[in-house]
C-alpha cells in the first residue's frame, strides 16, 4: 500500500467518526436556520428534492442524502447513474492526460476485458443517490478497499491519486443483451461511513432484471462512480460536463 495513503488513512479515521457523529445528530427546528446557511454556502440546492423546506429535515445527512423529486431517464443505451460531474472518459482525465498506468490498475480488479470506461465526481452539493445505468441483469455485488482518501482533485490537503483504486469501493456487475458486460464501482471517499443499498436493491438484486433508472444505492457523504464496459462505447458526454441523473451517456 502506499505509505502516504496509509498515514492519510489513520488520521481520517477519527475525522470519519467525528464528522458521522455531527452528520447524523439531530438539529431542533429552532437551529434549523444554521442548516440552511450552511447548505447554502455548500450551494446545495432543494428545489429539485421530493421535500423543498430545511424544517423537514432533521441532520444535515438527511440533507445529503435527500431524494429528488423526480428522476427523468432519457432514451439511449446507457443513462448517467447520478447526478455529478465527468472527470474521467476512457482515460482522459480533467487535465487532458491519457492516464493509462492508473487505469490498469482499476482495470485490472475487473472480472471483464475492458475497452471503455467514464468516471463520475459528486460534489457535496450533488444528489447522492446511484441509479442503473442499463436495463439488465445484476450478476453480483462484491465489497472491497478500506477507505479513507479523498477523490476531489480541488482537496490539496486529503486528495490522493490512488484513492480512485484504494478506497472503501462496490462493484455492481450487470449482464446486458446489446452492451455486453458492465461494471458500476461506488467509491467511498473522505468522511464516507457507509455506502447503503436501496431496499429494491437488497430485496430483489438477486433475483435478476433492474431496469434503467431502478435506485441501487446511496453514498453517505463524499462519492466517486466508475462505469466500465466489456465493449467499445462512444460517449456523448466529455470531461468537465455536468451530468444528471438519467441523462443519456451512450446513444442507440
Amino acid at each position: 500500500m502506499n505509505p502516504v495513503f496509509f498515514l492519510v488513512t489513520l488520521v481520517a479515521i477519527p475525522y470519519t467518526m467525528i464528522l458521522r457523529i455531527l452528520c447524523r445528530t439531530t438539529i431542533p427546528i429552532c437551529l434549523r436556520k444554521i442548516l440552511a446557511r450552511v447548505c447554502s454556502a455548500l450551494d446545495i440546492d432543494l428545489s429539485k428534492a421530493k421535500k423543498k423546506s430545511f424544517d423537514d429535515y432533521e441532520s444535515f445527512l438527511e440533507v445529503f442524502i435527500r431524494e429528488p423529486e423526480n428522476v427523468k431517464i432519457e432514451d439511449g443505451s446507457v443513462v448517467s447513474p447520478c447526478e455529478g460531474t465527468i472527470l474521467q472518459v476512457d482515460g482522459i482525465n480533467a487535465d487532458g492526460v491519457l492516464a493509462k498506468a492508473k487505469l490498469s490498475r482499476l482495470i485490472s480488479q475487473v472480472r471483464f476485458s475492458v475497452e471503455s470506461c467514464l468516471g463520475i465526481y459528486l460534489s457535496v452539493s450533488d444528489f447522492h443517490r446511484v441509479y442503473s445505468p442499463v436495463s439488465g441483469s445484476v450478476l453480483s455485488v462484491e465489497r472491497k478497499g478500506i477507505c479513507l482518501g479523498s477523490v476531489n482533485p480541488k482537496n490539496k490537503i486529503w486528495y490522493l491519486d490512488d484513492a480512485l483504486f484504494l478506497n472503501k469501493r462496490v462493484f455492481v456487475y450487470f449482464s446486458t443483451d446489446q452492451l455486453g458486460a458492465i461494471c458500476m464501482i461506488l467509491v467511498g471517499a473522505l468522511g464516507v461511513s457507509r455506502i447503503v443499498f436501496s431496499e429494491k436493491f437488497q430485496r430483489e438484486y438477486h433475483l435478476g432484471n433492474f431496469l434503467k433508472g431502478d435506485e441501487i444505492a446511496r453514498f453517505e457523504l463524499g462519492s466517486f462512480v466508475w462505469l466500465l464496459f466489456e465493449r467499445k462505447m462512444v460517449f456523448t458526454k466529455k470531461v468537465f460536463e455536468k451530468v444528471s441523473i438519467g441523462q443519456a451517456l451512450v446513444l442507440g
